[in-house]
């Protein structure tokens, strides 16, 4: 996504949740600042005539390419808010018991590949 669609969060690994969540509890003024950040991100992106003039735009066919996301070129799959440790537990478990067809990434190979890769235990 562009700088300009992307939410102001907290962005962090997953193994570094706690750490995140306890900045944002000590720091006032870092919280409160990516607070009023959030509330004119949505403001300005999803307010009711913002959303309806997009999907105008979606029915006129006028589709910008950023909205386009091939998901054959996604490679990130640790956003699912598992520490490392049980993402790769979960990952093999699931390779182990149902083979790398379970994961259902045929049409997916390089991220078929990182993700046996990493739940053999390579570094992500």
């Amino acid at each position: 996504l562009s700088p300009e669609l992307r939410p102001p969060i907290e962005h962090c690994h997953p193994d570094a949740l706690e750490l995140a969540v306890e900045k944002l509890v000590a720091d006032k003024a870092y919280r409160e600042d990516l607070g009023r950040r959030a509330y004119e991100f949505v403001r300005a992106n999803y307010s009711p005539p913002i959303v309806a003039e997009r999907y105008l735009r979606l029915i006129r066919g006028d589709i910008p390419a950023e909205w386009i996301v091939d998901p054959g070129r996604l490679r990130y799959f640790m956003g699912f808010g598992l520490t490392e440790d049980r993402c790769r537990q979960f990952l093999s478990d699931t390779l182990r018991i149902g083979g790398t067809g379970s994961l259902q990434l045929a049409d997916k190979p390089e991220l078929e590949r990182l993700i046996v890769e990493f739940a053999d235990g390579q570094t992500y």
